[in-house]
């Protein structure tokens, strides 16, 4: 995990990279993993009807206390696309 560094983002210090709106990615330490680790590699933690990143990355830190070596795909999700008719959303999610 990076230190935290005056100026940095929750996500900088977290060690989250912004790899598309809403979707981050934290590099396990794959290099330092033993060989018969039965760790999981990848970890996918979804967001639920707006939760904030804050709490997100609250989640990431203690999952890679337990699983260093695993890398971590965090996604949050949006309310509105839950709320909204499908009909409204039509051209912009495929169904």
């Amino acid at each position: 995990m990076t230190k935290p560094t005056k100026g940095s983002t929750p996500e900088q210090q977290s060690g989250l990279s912004t790899i598309a709106p809403g979707v981050y990615f934290v590099q396990g330490d794959e290099a330092n993993r033993p060989a018969d680790s039965t760790d999981p590699t990848l970890i996918l933690l979804f967001g639920w009807m707006d939760a904030k990143l804050a709490h997100l990355i609250k989640y990431s830190v203690a999952y890679r206390a337990i699983y260093p070596y695993a890398s971590q795909i965090v996604v949050m999700s949006k309310a509105d696309i839950f709320l909204v008719p499908k009909i409204v959303l039509g051209d912009l999610i495929e169904f």
